[in-house]
């Protein structure tokens, strides 16, 4: 039983790892580091990366990946701002120069975490992390 156990850890905590949003991380892509695989589904992860080929901003539409309390695409707003972390909601719009021509939704910023609500549901649709 205790060499199951032990056989089994690792492979349970390497498979949590690789869905957890941090402000540095998703899963297994990190900012300020090499795009290796390439072979990531496009339709739940967005990667940008810099002159340097490092990625600079990751976007993540699925609700699979979960931050460390449990926030992810399908939380609210209502239950993030409860969390233990300061918090910040701003409008997100379509500018041209200065101008802004339209509004797109808002974004709630949690511990360096852009959790965005396009729909203006309270709803989470996707959540991205950047170096910006």
């Amino acid at each position: 039983m205790r060499v199951l156990i032990m056989l089994i850890l690792p492979i349970l905590i390497s498979c949590y790892q690789e869905k957890v949003i941090t402000n540095k991380s998703i899963g297994v892509y990190k900012l300020h580091k090499e795009l290796t695989d390439k072979g990531f589904d496009k339709s739940t992860i967005e990667t940008e990366l810099n002159q340097d080929n490092m990625i600079s901003s990751i976007t993540i539409m699925s609700s699979e990946y979960k931050t460390e309390e449990g926030f992810g695409v399908g939380s609210t707003f209502e239950d993030i701002k409860k969390g233990k972390k300061k918090w910040i909601v701003e409008e997100t719009g379509m500018r041209k120069g200065s101008i802004q021509i339209g509004k797109s939704g808002s974004v709630l910023i949690y511990d360096g975490i852009d959790f965005f609500d396009i729909n203006k549901n309270g709803v989470v649709d996707f959540i991205s992390i950047d170096n910006y």
